[in-house]
């Protein structure tokens, strides 16, 4: 596609940031690589898009550190299949606790030691995984319903497909108007009335059981603030809440998914990465497919042109090139 939109955009803020913010991927545990360009499991095209957009992005163990670094402005949890430390997940924890931002991928069918961490900032992870309408029949769910998030107000119209997702619910109680000092969750995107969140992983093909499954809509994404959000703070302090996202799939990013999947899933993803670094300003710009301009013509058609241009314009040229030397001579 083509990228001009995208280099100005970048171009822009290279120019206009005085620091570049700082992104680290939080590693160790399974997670996605970013310096992987596998088709399958890696992360390079995703961590290569953020780097153009003026985003230092780092790896992180947190095993080997015990805290998460001061400079760092988002920590993204990228698919991953093991246990984290309780020694990492109290370095996270404080980390949120010190209005940190993070953004939570999480695929289903796994136990990954943040759930009782997530459950405190108001989200219900739950064993299952989302069936829908699918985007290119292979498993995966075409989203086009989506919150009145910051995040996913620019999406209207636009299809994001996640793979096998999991749901990613808000409690009861964070939903709604929340103070300042409670986490207040937001959906982000969400299936139609027809899909459902299936509990048994050994149904092939998935059927809805209504006496387990649980009947859509059905939410894959989340968004979560506590404390004031800057832009609607009336004190000249730069006061900066606690933010998360969390995705019940890490499949939507990579490298596959970028490659052969809608346009939706960058978008999500770079609008996500905005919110977590307070750019809500600065919008994601797809690649736009280079126009085609054909001339659809039959053999006629191309016959009766070919004596237009050829035969008919250069003659009436003539013509009037005639006609004016006969006037000039009179």
């Amino acid at each position: 596609g083509f990228r001009g939109e995208q280099m100005i955009s970048s171009a822009i803020q290279s120019l206009s940031q005085t620091t570049s913010p700082k992104i680290y991927f939080l590693s160790g545990h399974g997670e996605r690589d970013i310096e992987e360009n596998s088709m399958v499991t890696g992360y390079g095209r995703i961590a290569n898009q953020l780097r153009r957009d003026n985003i230092e992005v780092r790896q992180l163990v947190l095993e080997k550190v015990n805290r998460v670094p001061e400079d760092c402005d988002a920590l993204i949890i990228a698919g991953a299949d093991g246990r984290i430390s309780v020694t990492a997940r109290d370095a996270i924890a404080s980390y949120l606790n010190a209005s940190g931002r993070v953004f939570l991928l999480i695929d289903p069918a796994t136990a990954i030691g943040l759930e009782s961490l997530v459950e405190e900032w108001g989200i219900a992870l739950e064993q299952d995984y989302v069936v829908g309408n699918t985007y290119r029949k292979l498993g995966d769910v075409a989203i086009d319903q989506y919150g009145g998030h910051a995040i996913t107000r620019p999406l209207k119209g636009v299809v994001t497909a996640f793979y096998l997702p999991r749901s990613i619910e808000p409690l009861e109680a964070s939903v709604g108007d929340a103070p300042v000092d409670k986490p207040r969750v937001s959906i982000l995107s969400m299936t139609d009335e027809e899909g459902w969140a299936e509990k048994d992983f050994n149904q092939i093909p998935p059927k809805f059981d209504e006496t387990v499954d649980r009947k859509g809509p059905v939410s894959i994404a989340v968004a979560v603030e506590r404390g004031i959000d800057p832009a609607q703070s009336v004190l000249d302090v730069d006061l900066r809440s606690t933010r998360i996202v969390v995705v019940g799939d890490s499949d939507f990013v990579s490298n596959w998914a970028l490659s052969m999947g809608p346009a939706g899933n960058l978008d999500f993803f770079l609008n996500a990465i905005n919110w977590l670094l307070d750019r809500e300003e600065l919008m994601a710009i797809s690649p736009k497919p280079p126009i085609d301009l054909r001339l659809d013509m039959d053999r006629e058609e191309q016959k009766a042109a070919f004596v237009l241009i050829v035969g008919a314009l250069p003659l009436l040229v003539a013509v009037f090139g005639v006609v004016v030397w006969l006037n000039r001579r009179h």
